[in-house]
């Protein structure tokens, strides 16, 4: 959603970022929540989205959308084991 507003309100693109015939106004991209909602998208995939700031695949439905991460260089940090 903040992508979006970031590309049609702010004018803030990144060099993959492509106009759609979706999201373009702010109502558009409220619904977008639900959709998501209703949609999947993987537990690790949402942190990866929140924390870094990967390549997406976004089907969008008429009743939901499925995000899919093509490209990140997220990593979790490993556990520590200190005994």
């Amino acid at each position: 959603r903040q992508d979006r507003a970031n590309f049609y309100v702010y004018n803030k693109e990144d060099r993959e970022d492509e106009a759609d015939c979706l999201f373009s106004t702010k109502e558009a991209r409220a619904k977008m929540q639900k959709s998501l909602t209703s949609g999947s998208i993987p537990q690790y995939a949402k942190k990866i989205v929140v924390d870094d700031n990967p390549l997406l695949y976004v089907d969008v439905y008429h009743d939901h959308i499925d995000v899919k991460i093509l490209e990140s260089n997220y990593y979790e940090p490993a556990k520590s084991t200190i005994r």
